[in-house]
């Protein structure tokens, strides 16, 4: 993907798909924070949902 957008992209989707991207999963609500980066992306954050 090579986003042109005036902005930031947020995409959403399901745990085993953040798994296999990033190494890692996350929890109910929580959400990754990636920068793309030599065609990987590099986990630059975590915020957690409210349980």
């Amino acid at each position: 993907m090579n986003w042109q957008g005036p902005g930031n992209l947020l995409l959403i989707t399901h745990q085993v798909n953040i798994t296999a991207l990033v190494g890692g999963g996350v929890a109910s609500g929580d959400m990754v924070v990636v920068q793309p980066k030599n065609s990987e992306l590099t986990v630059i954050g975590r915020l957690t949902g409210v349980r």
